[in-house]
C-alpha cells in the first residue's frame, strides 16, 4: 500500500476514534432514560399501566430500549470497521 493511501486510512481511523468518543456517553445516556422510564411504568399499579398514559409510558419505554439496542450494534459495527481499516494499513 502506498504513503497516500495509509495517510487516508490513517485519518479515517483517527476521525473514527473522535466518533466513537462522541457516541459512547450518548448510548449510556439513552440505556438510562430507557431504564428510568420502564422503571416508572413498572411502578405505576396495573390498573394505571392498562390506560392510555401507561400504554404510551410502555411504548416509549419500548422505543427507548430499541434505540439503545441499535446503537449499541452500531457502535459495534464502527469498532469492527476501525479494526479492519487498522489492519488494512497496518497500523
Amino acid at each position: 500500500m502506498n504513503q497516500q493511501r495509509r495517510k487516508t486510512i490513517d485519518e479515517i481511523v483517527t476521525n473514527i476514534s473522535s466518533v466513537l468518543a462522541s457516541v459512547e456517553p450518548l448510548i449510556e445516556s439513552t440505556e438510562g432514560v430507557a431504564e428510568e422510564e420502564r422503571e416508572a411504568w413498572e411502578n405505576l399499579s396495573e390498573n394505571l399501566q392498562h390506560t392510555s398514559r401507561g400504554e404510551d409510558m410502555d411504548a416509549a419505554a419500548d422505543a427507548l430500549e430499541n434505540a439503545h439496542t441499535s446503537l449499541d450494534e452500531a457502535l459495534e459495527n464502527i469498532r469492527e470497521a476501525q479494526e479492519n481499516l487498522e489492519e488494512a494499513g497496518g497500523f
